[in-house]
């Protein structure tokens, strides 16, 4: 499924949903267009289903930047170092010599891609919507004391859906910096510049 949503004031983002449930022939045709570091960590998943679906979703991701470039999914070149560190092997990964800024996230059969070739930077999250053992202290640990204290005023039944809606926009967010998850729970500050959906 596409979708494609304009953000005040001049960013527009297409965004694509994936099904990672594929067929083995599928899962062949997008492992083919993977670079050696994207093949390399397919295969140190050791439950196969698993490995379909890491393929799948990163075999997605290079249609869909192929697509939106005009190239073959398998000449993309990543470069993944970090903005921060400089380590190449940990940062977001940015397409070489294109400007286009993309995320990628998968939670289980579900993958969400989202890119813009708009000036700025772009972070997307989806999570499986399942019972989290010891969802309580993950909440303490992940949400602000004033998201906490609302997050504990809810219902029961509504505590984990509201869990999770502060978890992707806070994984999203993190993305879109560069910065990896949360660093004992410490997120920078949201500014007016960003949009949160």
């Amino acid at each position: 499924k596409d979708h494609s949503t304009q953000y005040p004031p001049r960013m527009t983002v297409a965004v694509r949903v994936v099904d990672c449930e594929q067929p083995p022939a599928v899962v062949a045709e997008l492992a083919v267009t993977l670079d050696p570091p994207e093949r390399d960590r397919a295969d140190a998943w050791s439950n196969p289903a698993a490995r379909a679906r890491w393929i799948v979703a990163h075999g997605a991701l290079r249609s869909v930047l192929g697509d939106a470039l005009g190239v073959e999914p398998a000449d993309i070149a990543f470069d993944r170092s970090c903005r921060h560190c400089g380590d190449p092997k940990h940062g977001k990964p940015v397409v070489v010599g294109a400007d286009i800024e993309f995320s990628l996230s998968h939670s289980r059969a579900l993958a969400v891609i989202a890119w813009t070739r708009a000036a700025g930077r772009l972070g997307v999250d989806v999570e499986l919507l399942r019972p989290r053992a010891r969802l309580e202290s993950l909440a303490a640990r992940v949400l602000d004391p004033a998201e906490y204290a609302v997050w504990r005023a809810l219902a029961p039944a509504e505590r984990l859906p509201a869990f999770l809606r502060h978890w992707t926009a806070k994984e999203a967010y993190l993305k879109a910096l560069g910065v990896g998850l949360f660093r004992k729970g410490e997120v920078p500050p949201v500014s007016q510049q960003w949009t949160v959906t």
